[in-house]
């Protein structure tokens, strides 16, 4: 998926597990094209297991979304449900 990225027929892409060499092939790729390749945590190389690409001016949304959908996920709630929560005991 990270070569549609590449290619311009997706904006971003995240992937969840893949292989190294997948992930390490579609990175130089979508890199020289100019998009932004990296782990979940801004500036962190990509893994075989949390890779996000896409436009440089999508990845930090989308990082966001993806980690409020990873809270929601834990939580049941999304981070200002669950702030409401906690606040209110």
């Amino acid at each position: 998926m990270m070569s549609y990225v590449a290619s311009g027929s997706l904006d971003a892409h995240v992937n969840i597990g893949s292989s190294l060499w997948d992930i390490a092939a579609a990175t130089v790729i979508a890199r020289e094209a100019g998009y932004i390749v990296e782990g979940l945590e801004p500036g962190s190389e990509p893994t075989a297991h949390h890779t996000i690409a896409g436009r440089p001016e999508l990845i930090a949304p989308l990082r966001r979304a993806v980690f409020e959908a990873a809270d929601k996920y834990e939580t049941g709630m999304t981070p200002s449900e669950d702030a409401k929560a906690r606040q209110t005991g």
